[in-house]
């Protein structure tokens, strides 16, 4: 099983290759449907292992022929919107460059994986695999929402890329309204999620994981953190600061190790889930600070943060004073309008927010129009 499973390591590499390169030429539309037609064969094998009733690694031997399929259509895309010829000299000099560059991205990928499993292992030996399904029934909550900011990261880090050799004003600019827009977005369910983790547990899962309830109220925080990191990440990229970064990331993750070594022996899944929230704040600190290296703009970012949290109190205020009267998940409607009016009342939307609803809603619109009209 783990044997077949490393030799899907093989085709994997080459289709992230084709991401990286097409993602540098902005082809962004070929990697979302070369993406969503991976994600389909990568069920494939599985569903007609099913049907066959045959084992897990008969289906991961079916995985690795399909996935070296895929791999072919993801070189030959590449190949074609990326490389002139197959084969390009390469100079010793410029590998190294190559290599030194991109290896703290490496390390800085082996330090996630470290970091947001870390706590499953330790708590799978220190309190056993009870403790680790009330956590991950919890976490599996944060898993599915990460693919938002993991996308928009991906969008921008071309362009991010781009402007900071060619346009240092567009550079901030693109940073400060990804920032505001995932903050703004993700905050109002963090809340959401906080008031009624206990709803939440018992329609996903059932009173068997009422347990988890504590622990998604708290680790839920995690997202606002991990949504205000991804421009920041970009940032910290695009800027070629992944070298200065690499310690910090390095502490974050042995500070993240040592905490729970400590807390989780005494309070279980639940000291699990604070020292995930406190590193992802410690960690969320320290990229503000690289990025005000970079653009000196924190005390931007910092208010318009404060904002948020004003107008989030407010909202919270009140959601409390009428949980009760309401049925869930109505209260989500009367969170969502006092957040909004409060963001309106603090100016944190302002006239260009308006005015990019507007042309987005337009261009909708003209889209519709021309389908339409095709179509006839």
């Amino acid at each position: 099983f783990i044997a077949s499973c490393g030799l899907f390591l093989f085709p994997e590499a080459i289709r992230k290759l084709g991401i990286s390169m097409l993602s540098a030429y902005e082809r962004m539309d070929l990697v979302a449907l070369l993406n969503v037609l991976s994600i389909i064969f990568r069920y494939i094998p599985f569903f007609a292992a099913i049907l066959l009733g045959r084992s897990l690694h008969f289906a991961f031997i079916l995985l690795v022929v399909s996935w070296v399929g895929i791999a072919g259509i993801w070189l030959l895309i590449t190949r074609k919107y990326c490389l002139k010829r197959w084969t390009s000299p390469v100079s010793l000099q410029q590998l190294w460059h190559i290599l030194y560059e991109s290896f703290p991205f490496g390390i800085f990928f082996v330090l996630s994986v470290i970091y947001f499993k870390a706590d499953i292992i330790m708590l799978s030996k220190m309190q056993g695999s009870i403790a680790v399904g009330f956590y991950e029934g919890a976490y599996k909550f944060i898993e599915a929402s990460m693919f938002i900011p993991v996308s928009i990261v991906n969008v921008l880090l071309p362009v991010m890329s781009r402007c900071f050799v060619t346009d240092k004003t567009s550079y901030n600019s693109v940073y400060i309204h990804s920032t505001r827009i995932l903050a703004i977005s993700i905050l109002p369910v963090v809340i959401f999620v906080s008031f009624f983790s206990k709803e939440i547990i018992l329609l996903v899962y059932g009173d068997t994981y009422l347990p988890s309830v504590p622990a998604l109220s708290l680790l839920i925080w995690t997202l606002f953190f991990i949504f205000i990191n991804a421009p920041a990440g970009n940032i910290i990229a695009t800027s070629k600061m992944m070298h200065a970064f690499l310690p910090y990331a390095i502490g974050n993750t042995l500070l993240n190790i040592l905490l729970n070594l400590f807390l989780i022996p005494k309070y279980s899944f639940w000291g699990a889930s604070f020292t995930t929230v406190f590193t992802e704040c410690t960690g969320c600190a320290v990229q503000l600070y690289f990025v005000n290296r970079v653009l000196g703009n924190a005390s931007q970012v910092v208010s318009i943060i404060s904002k948020l949290f004003v107008a989030g109190a407010m909202a919270s205020v009140v959601l409390y004073a009428i949980k009760s009267y309401v049925i869930f998940p109505f209260n989500g409607l009367i969170l969502g309008s006092v957040y909004l009016a409060s963001l309106f009342a603090l100016q944190v939307i302002g006239r260009e927010d308006r005015q990019l609803w507007h042309e987005i809603v337009n261009l909708v619109k003209v889209k519709l129009t021309a389908h339409e009209r095709t179509n006839l």
